[in-house]
């Protein structure tokens, strides 16, 4: 009997085969992992990653899979990229989604192995009802060859966003104090119990944002407890009006690496900034972003970076006041079943 990763399989390999002889897609396996990490730390990507080069950051970003359906792309002797493929979150929701995951420099041959494959992963095993699901994949704007690829298999763009990018001084070292706030370190946040009130924050902040990110508990504390986040320059706000330690907002951070330039560069990066709604524009974001910079330029960094929707005009306001300029941009592409 054939089995879901066989067919997979056999499909990756037939396709390397006719679309381009001298790139091919293998399954992976845990033994690849290895090579992948080796792929991180040697490849330039369109963009960037918040994960660090290690087993452990590789490994979170490929961990819960649908089965069969990841594979490596190899170019000649060397690994040029990988891809796979994960179901809803919550069963039954209709958002499947994919990491595709490649060098700045693959031909379109290449790219087409890549989102074929998922393409015929997602078709393979997402309900086969009319009409059910959709997938998204999250690619550089500036990859001419992922692009092509995508229009090819009928994705449309769904979302654009900003990649912000601002150069830390010493300046940035001390924090101006905002009146009636409070900004204390993730040490702080987790001595004082108020874990819980981040993720709130984050959780509301987040609620109608675009792609799901408010973080239920569970996905709460696997963020906390990964590979991703850096509580080093993770900041929370508090009401100096409140009898008690009141969460008003709050910074959550991670360690990019920034390869858009073609010159590698670690910036410290906001991934959520959040604040409660009856707070916004009372200067809490500013206050968290402030003290995040602070933070940042402690620990060395010579850049801080941020993403944003690019018709969040408010947003992009506000970060441009504080110094983040437009340094590349993504979207968010979608396939329809």
């Amino acid at each position: 009997m054939t089995t879901t990763a066989q067919t997979t399989a056999d499909l990756s390999v037939r396709r390397s085969d006719q679309a381009a002889p001298t790139a091919a897609l293998v399954p992976y396996t845990d033994r690849l992992l290895d090579d992948l990490v080796d792929f991180h730390a040697r490849t330039l990507l369109p963009g960037g990653r918040k994960f660090p080069t290690s087993d452990v950051g590789v490994g979170d970003g490929i961990a819960g899979h649908v089965p069969g359906t990841a594979v490596v792309l190899r170019a000649g002797h060397e690994i040029a990229g990988y891809a796979a493929l994960f179901a809803p979150q919550v069963p039954g929701a209709p958002g499947w989604h994919a990491n595709v995951v490649h060098a700045r420099e693959i031909s379109d041959g290449s790219a087409e192995l890549l989102w074929s494959h998922i393409v015929e992963a997602f078709h393979l095993h997402r309900p086969h009802a009319a009409g059910v699901g959709h997938l998204r994949v999250f690619e550089s704007r500036a990859h001419d060859a992922a692009l092509r690829a995508a229009a090819a298999h009928g994705f449309t763009e769904e979302r654009r966003f900003h990649a912000r990018r601002r150069p830390l001084t010493p300046a940035d070292r001390k924090a101006p104090e905002t009146p009636g706030l409070t900004t204390i370190g993730w040490d702080e946040v987790f001595d004082l119990g108020l874990t819980e009130q981040v993720r709130h924050v984050q959780y509301v902040s987040f609620l109608e944002h675009f792609g799901g990110l408010s973080k239920s508990p569970s996905a709460w504390e696997h963020h906390l407890r990964g590979p991703v986040f850096a509580p080093e320059l993770s900041v929370a706000v508090l009401a100096d009006d409140q009898a008690v330690p009141t969460v008003v907002g709050a910074l959550l951070a991670s360690r990019y690496t920034d390869d858009s330039s073609g010159v590698r560069e670690s910036q410290a990066h906001a991934d959520y900034i959040g604040v409660l709604p009856e707070w916004r524009r009372r200067g809490v974001a500013e206050a968290a972003i402030r003290a995040h910079l602070s933070r940042a330029v402690e620990r060395g960094y010579a850049a801080a970076s941020l993403g944003v929707d690019t018709v969040n005009d408010a947003a992009n306001r506000v970060y441009h006041r504080l110094g983040y300029e437009i340094s590349g941009g993504s979207a968010a592409f979608r396939l329809d079943a």
